[in-house]
């Protein structure tokens, strides 16, 4: 590919894992920040104990759990270990130095349940499969 193909590809983001030594094409990645009208992206800050030990990136695929790491009953009322979301993209993440802080593209009509859970920092997430598609995702520009 040529350097020159570079413009091409700030700013995206690959919508699976793609193996080294793979020939990529503009229909591999996605235009962030566009984000379709039934849908909201959340902020949600985690601890180690509440992410996978390899780091989340933008484009993986998760599912977020309610958890209550002190013990104690969680935001909602629901018991531990309930499902938040099925499956989320992953829109933005940050690095451990900010206590692993990831933005999710969530169905509008649950925000305010992750938000809520966010907020409380009850929220885990669990990588899924690569091929994993969520609800909803970014549009294509």
């Amino acid at each position: 590919m040529p350097a020159s193909a570079l413009r091409n590809f700030v700013g995206t983001y690959a919508t699976a894992r793609i193996p080294a030594d793979t020939l990529v094409n503009r229909t591999m990645f996605l235009a962030g920040g566009t984000v379709p009208a039934d849908a909201a992206v959340v902020g949600v800050v985690l601890g180690p104990e509440q992410r996978p030990s390899d780091a989340l990136g933008a484009g993986d695929v998760v599912r977020a759990y309610l958890v209550a790491g002190d013990g104690s009953s969680t935001v909602s009322g629901q018991p531990a270990g309930t499902v938040l979301l099925e499956a989320a993209r992953v829109v933005a993440a940050g690095g451990s130095a900010d206590g692993g802080g990831v933005s999710l593209l969530v169905p509008a009509s649950g925000a305010a349940e992750v938000v809520a859970a966010a907020a409380a920092g009850q929220v885990a997430l669990v990588r899924l499969a690569d091929a994993t598609t969520p609800p909803v995702d970014l549009v294509r520009e």
